[in-house]
């Protein structure tokens, strides 16, 4: 029986083709993201509200907290990136969402806040910004998003490292679509 001494050569060149893809494949699949675990969060002090997070790698900060109705999670890896949720009595219930929002934003560029986009949804009654502050400009950037109610205001505030901005502006979506009304 005649061998073919070119066997051994095509052989590994055939395995080596295998772990390429192999291997190709694995990246391809660690590279994707992970669903994003969100869990509901319920404020019952002061006032009631509720709001679905991304708390996953966040814990409670008691020291933070340290009033009623605010409740502030801290990044364990990142020392830098932190989410606080406040529930307030709304002093300006009458006024409209226009005024309510020139109002809160009319000291930001006195304090130091760059606002890079805001928008209002009346419908909704809800305000958002994107933002950082001018002594952070190359550290972190700010997502706030504030809820209008009756007699209530119901704040979100994320601050968060540079890098993560691609994160947050594809997480802007889910916490918009909520009301942080519970129920």
């Amino acid at each position: 029986m005649k061998t073919n001494r070119y066997a051994p050569a095509r052989f590994l060149r055939i395995a080596a083709a295998l772990l390429i893809t192999v291997f190709v494949t694995q990246a391809i699949h660690a590279a994707q993201p992970k669903a994003e675990a969100w869990r509901e969060f319920r404020n019952i002090e002061m006032m009631e509200y509720c709001l679905s997070l991304p708390l996953e790698g966040y814990v409670r900060d008691d020291k933070k907290s340290d009033v009623k109705g605010k409740h502030v999670f801290v990044h364990r890896d990142r020392k830098k990136g932190d989410i606080t949720l406040w529930g307030l009595d709304n002093a300006y219930s009458k006024a409209p969402l226009e005024v309510y929002v020139k109002r809160y934003y009319a000291k930001a560029e006195e304090q130091g806040q760059v606002i890079e986009e805001r928008k209002l949804d009346a419908a909704a009654r809800r305000f958002h910004a994107w933002g950082y502050w001018s002594n952070r400009i190359y550290e972190s950037r700010f997502l706030e998003i504030v809820w209008l109610r009756e007699q209530e205001v119901v704040k979100f505030y994320a601050t968060f490292p540079v890098a993560d901005v691609n994160i947050w502006k594809a997480r802007l979506p889910q916490l918009l679509k909520q009301s942080s009304l519970c129920g």
